[in-house]
């Protein structure tokens, strides 16, 4: 895993750089849809998540860097921090946020140290966004269709999962969407290790 010790910083700088986007365009009381509720920022918190989790699986490929992968994540908490004051989301709310985006991390540096090269990293951040952005589309097709709001629940993914959490943070089903990567990454990627570390001693 080459770079394991090194710092990614561009991805570092991309990651900054969207997050700083999202917030700017609460802050502006920006519109992202014709039925976006007024004032815009009272959604800066599911904004800020949104962009997080898709952020993270676009830059899989740069997590093959602990180091990275940790910056990545303690940058996240202030982001996380200022778009819940502009939503006023309470303490539990924006720590719920915060703790998920970071689990989400988590696993995808995990799935991501499973494989060293080029075109794993690809397919499994091609896999994270399939999962993060196609539930999300699902849920909103259903509802486009059916003429009814779906009930938001761990199948959509972690994106509709992290969003029905911010409504409410008591929801315990919501966490298996990032708890899952975490487990079975984890599992995997000790058990991949150990293979190698077999095959290069014999």
């Amino acid at each position: 895993m080459d770079g394991s010790n090194k710092l990614c910083a561009s991805a570092l700088a991309a990651w900054l750089a969207v997050q700083l986007g999202a917030l700017l365009l609460s802050a502006w009381q920006v519109p992202l849809a014709r039925a976006f509720p007024p004032p815009a920022e009272q959604l800066a918190l599911h904004l800020m998540l949104a962009v997080q989790l898709v952020g993270a699986a676009m830059l899989m490929p740069a997590l093959a860097g602990w180091p990275t992968a940790v910056a990545l994540l303690a940058t996240a908490w202030p982001f996380t921090a200022l778009a819940a004051a502009l939503s006023a989301a309470g303490p539990a709310t924006w720590l719920a946020a915060g703790l998920f985006a970071g689990l989400w991390l988590a696993g995808l540096a995990c799935w991501r140290n499973v494989g060293c090269t080029h075109r794993w990293a690809m397919a499994a951040s091609a896999a994270a966004l399939a999962v993060c952005l196609g539930g999300g589309l699902l849920w909103y097709t259903q509802h486009e269709f059916a003429g009814r709001l779906p009930v938001a629940t761990v199948v959509y993914g972690p994106m509709v999962g992290g969003m029905s959490l911010l409504d409410d943070p008591t929801r315990v089903d919501s966490w298996i969407g990032v708890l899952a990567p975490v487990v079975t990454g984890s599992i995997v990627m000790a058990i991949v290790r150990r293979f190698r570390r077999g095959e290069a001693v014999e």
